[in-house]
Formats: structure tokens, sequence, C-alpha cells
């Protein structure tokens, strides 16, 4: 949904810290393992690093945007073998859980990391957006048929939730999908839907398919265009990302760890 510049421009303000959605796992999804400790984990290529610590599981996008230091703790410092392992066991969304647990699990401390103190609230994820059907309160056995219906999956029109990553989805909205269609149960956005699309503070939007309107496609392209060369109409907000929770804790992440309760996840 962005230029290159306005990219770059994002990715500084973010500061080093990472952008990384942090939800409660599903249990369903969750790989039935008693022992999550690094030792059971075998997390650390330092053997001697390998305690009773626990890793903790959150969920989250496979959308994210890491910083240099963390990518290089994960290949240097950790040992995912075991890990992977765990996830490959369960069916569906896997690859959902592996960074959201590092990023934001307390005893690892991972550079730019996060905290799983803020689970439950605002993450202020910004990598994605999406428009959802409203179907997260089925039962996870429907969700998941729904999942596998795929891209014929085309439901009516409906009131929906709105995942606007701006605000989490702490409120619920009743933003229409303009184009009606929905795969895996998020909208699939057609040329009526740029009028929201342009005002995002997001990176990416999920999704557009050409099968379907190729015209938002086309569009959208000659928005970024203009936005490249011309910069017609168009400002990226920076006084939004560095105040944005994950920032802030990443600022002075040793006064938040020393004293985690002072840690305000909301602002």
């Amino acid at each position: 949904m962005k230029t290159n510049r306005d990219m770059i421009m994002i990715l500084k303000a973010l500061n080093g810290s990472n952008n990384v959605d942090l939800l409660p796992s599903f249990k369903h999804r969750t790989p039935q393992f008693n022992d999550w400790s690094f030792r059971a984990l075998g997390l650390f290529k330092d053997s001697k690093k390998n305690d009773n610590r626990t890793l903790n599981i959150g969920k989250g996008s496979t959308a994210a945007a890491l910083s240099r230091p963390f990518v290089e703790f994960i290949v240097d410092k950790l040992n995912l073998t075991t890990l992977l392992q765990r996830f490959d066991t369960i069916q569906y969304g896997g690859d959902e859980y592996v960074i959201p647990s590092l990023n934001s699990e307390d005893a690892l401390d991972a550079p730019g990391g996060y905290t799983m103190k803020c689970m439950h609230v605002d993450t202020s994820f910004v990598m994605r957006f999406i428009l959802t059907h409203n179907f997260l309160k089925i039962d996870s056995m429907l969700q998941l048929m729904i999942n596998a219906i795929g891209v014929k999956n085309h439901f009516p029109m409906h009131p929906i939730r709105v995942l606007n990553h701006d605000k989490k989805y702490a409120v619920e909205n009743t933003r229409p999908c303009y184009s009606k269609r929905y795969r895996h149960g998020f909208c699939v956005f057609g040329i009526k839907d740029l009028k929201l699309l342009r005002g995002l503070r997001c990176l990416f939007g999920n999704k557009m398919v050409p099968e379907i309107d190729y015209g938002v496609i086309s569009c959208w392209a000659k928005e970024l265009h203009n936005r490249t060369y011309h910069q017609q109409n168009h400002t990226v907000d920076l006084n939004f990302y560095p105040n944005m929770r994950t920032v802030v804790f990443n600022k002075e992440k040793q006064k938040w760890r020393s004293n985690m309760k002072a840690f305000n996840c909301t602002g």
C-alpha cells in the first residue's frame, strides 16, 4: 500500500523495534507438548543457556517487519530445530506462531522484541490491513472448513469485523467489503474499496485478486506511480509510528524490563 520511499521512512521510524502481530494462541492449533522450557526445546545453540525458562506461545500474522539484530539473533544464537518440528505437527497455521512467540517472550528478550504482557491488547501492528467476514465467533471446526474452501468462498456482503491494525480489533465495526467477495473469510478488495485503502497506515493490504477485480490492481498501481513520481496529495504520518507502544517499549526497554508493572500497553 506504500511506495518504497514511504516504507523506508516508516521502517526508520520504528527505530529498531520489530513490528510483529501478537494474539493469544488458538488451543486447537497449539502443539500438545507439556514441556516448553528452553531446555526441552534446546532453544539456544549455547547449551549452558538452556534452562527451565519457558517459551510462552503467542500467535500472529505471517507478515512482519524484523530488525537486522533480531534476525542475526535468531540465526546466530538460537537453534529452532525442535521448535519448528513441534509446529510441523499441526495441520494449519504453524507459521503464525514461531516469530510472534520468539519476538514477545520476555525471558528471551530478543532484540527489537516486545512483551507477552500486552498479548491481549493493541500491538500497533502495521504490516498488514485486512477486513474479515464476521465468522470469528464460529467454532473452530467450522472455521477450518471455511479456510479449506479457498478462493470460491465468496460470501454475500455481511456486517464485518474490522481487523484494523491501527487499532487492532478492539472495536467492532461495520465497514462494508464493497466487492462482496471473500477468500478464507477475508475481503478481496475491489475498486470501491480504494477510498478506504488510500488512508491506511499499514504497509500492505490483504488482499487483491486479479480474477475478481483487476481494476483495483491497475488503479492502485497508478496511485503508487503518482505518489512516487509526483507525490500527489500524499504524506506519511511520521508522528504515529514512533509513538506506537512497541516502539516506546524498545526505546527504553531496560527501564521497562526492570519494572514491567509500570509499562502501559495501551499508552
